[in-house]
């Protein structure tokens, strides 16, 4: 805000001339002054790049009631709202960018993506919820259902791996049966 030095009006940063009094403010004193706003603006950025958006929302809004043409501010609101997911209210933001900066092509591609996202969100929620596919949730549960049975399978080889003995096993196992065996038994007569 400029202050009159007349009448000690607060004017925005916009005017030349007091809206109370009519004079015309000091260059030099609303130089300064948007040299300071600017300072301001450029702190909202850091705040939103450290993730505090709604601190650099405050800031933003601050400087659009100080100069409602700085684009920097604007352009800091609207990142604002869209981070907030407020898409209506940052592509109004974004418009005004463009309003006073006509040329400039990131601030109207940003526009364009803005409309496309906010018709496509619409357009998904007249459509309602997707219909489930049968097919393919009939794929995959016979997918799932292999892979259990898959599963199980190797569980239970595992299982009876641990169970029955291995060849090496059962050659000691002959083995001892062999020699504890009577040899009366053995001698027929």
């Amino acid at each position: 805000m400029v202050t009159c030095t007349h009448c000690e009006t607060p004017n925005s940063l916009d005017s030349r001339f007091c809206k109370h009094c009519g004079n015309e403010l000091p260059a030099e004193t609303v130089r300064d002054a948007k040299s300071d706003l600017g300072r301001t603006v450029a702190q909202g950025y850091v705040l939103f790049n450290e993730g505090k958006i709604s601190e650099a929302l405050q800031v933003a809004e601050l400087g659009i009631r100080q100069d409602p043409t700085l684009s920097t501010a604007l352009s800091l609101k609207g990142m604002c709202h869209e981070r907030m997911d407020q898409l209506g209210e940052a592509l109004e933001c974004y418009e005004q960018v463009v309003d006073l900066n006509p040329d400039s092509a990131l601030d109207r591609l940003k526009v364009n993506q803005l409309r496309n996202l906010i018709a496509t969100r619409s357009a998904a929620i007249e459509m309602g919820p997707a219909e489930p596919n049968r097919k393919v949730n009939l794929m995959i549960g016979a997918l799932a259902t292999v892979f259990i049975l898959g599963v199980g399978a190797v569980t239970f080889k595992l299982m009876d791996g641990a169970t029955t003995p291995t060849p090496d096993r059962r050659v000691a196992s002959l083995d001892r049966q062999s020699t504890s065996v009577p040899l009366a038994t053995l001698q027929s007569p």
